[in-house]
């Protein structure tokens, strides 16, 4: 029947997420040693997110990502865009909100950085790019 379905990350209707930073407000680590962070997330819009694509593309998974920046105000350099990666552990229907821990790799040369989160639909678009989320940052200083 026409109009029942929800739009899904393959063909996104409204998009937008609340992202929340739990743990920890800012980090200071040593070297190469791993991050530990837990973010809260919520599907605020109207379009199901799909945690695994069809086939063999990936276009349309939806996955949590970090930007890697030096430190600056109002954002330093981007040093790397497509940092990290974790998948989702299932689809996430409009309304709906989960927790996740990520465990997120070393960074291996001191100095003061800025990480920003946010989601990807893989194969279309950053939800920050489209206006559909605000990244919560974390600041971080390695020795």
């Amino acid at each position: 029947h026409k109009g029942g379905s929800t739009p899904t990350t393959v063909r996104p209707g409204r998009l937008w997420a609340e992202l929340r930073l739990a743990r920890p407000a800012a980090a200071a680590l040593s070297r190469g040693e791993p991050l530990h962070v837990v973010l809260h997330v919520m599907n605020t819009g109207d379009t199901r997110w799909l945690h695994r694509g069809g086939g063999e593309s990936r276009a349309g998974w939806t996955r949590l990502g970090a930007h890697l920046h030096e430190a600056g105000e109002p954002l330093g350099a981007v040093i790397d865009f497509d940092w990290f990666r974790a998948e989702l552990d299932r689809d996430v229907d409009p309304g709906k909100s989960f927790t996740v821990r990520l465990a997120l790799p070393g960074i291996k040369r001191p100095g003061r950085y800025d990480l920003l989160f946010d989601l990807v639909i893989e194969g279309v678009a950053w939800f920050a790019d489209r206006g559909a989320s605000k990244p919560p940052r974390l600041r971080v200083s390695v020795r």
